[in-house]
């Protein structure tokens, strides 16, 4: 995306100050309103949200089932219900999404860095038996579906 800027400011098209004051990382969307039809780059932002928003729920939903299956039903109270490991998860859930708009909020100097460490914690997640179901002698194929 940069060359292509690059190249338009070169060949004229595009001016080199508009990239001064925001930067050469909002070269997309720098490119997409200066050179694109309303309704094309209203489409490329809707999937640039929409992308964004899939990646989110699926964070929370594994936030919160892993919070209530895990810690809350195995460790907190084994004996909970259906009923109650779904109130914990959609709880959890909450928690966990007013905490990280907080975070947004309030911190937006480094949020390339916080999408990395976000990304990390749900990589990390699977990492490990993944890894030690190569080296396990119980591992089975319906096991590694099950993963």
């Amino acid at each position: 995306m940069g060359i292509i800027v690059l190249a338009l400011i070169n060949m004229g098209k595009f001016n080199a100050a508009d990239f001064q004051d925001v930067g050469a990382r909002y070269a997309l969307p720098v490119l997409a309103m200066e050179a694109m039809p309303a309704i094309i780059c209203g489409l490329l932002f809707a999937g640039i949200v929409s992308a964004t928003m899939s990646s989110a729920d699926s964070d929370l939903l594994g936030a919160g089932s892993i919070f209530a299956n895990d810690i809350y039903k195995i460790v907190i109270k084994p004996s909970a219900s259906d009923k109650e490991i779904m109130i914990v998860t959609r709880v959890t859930m909450a928690a966990v999404g007013v905490f990280a708009t907080l975070i947004a909020l309030f911190n937006t100097s480094s949020i390339v860095t916080i999408l990395m460490f976000a990304f990390t914690l749900r990589a990390a997640g699977s990492f490990f038996p993944y890894v030690l179901g190569h080296y396990w002698k119980g591992a089975s194929q319906a096991g590694t579906m099950l993963l």
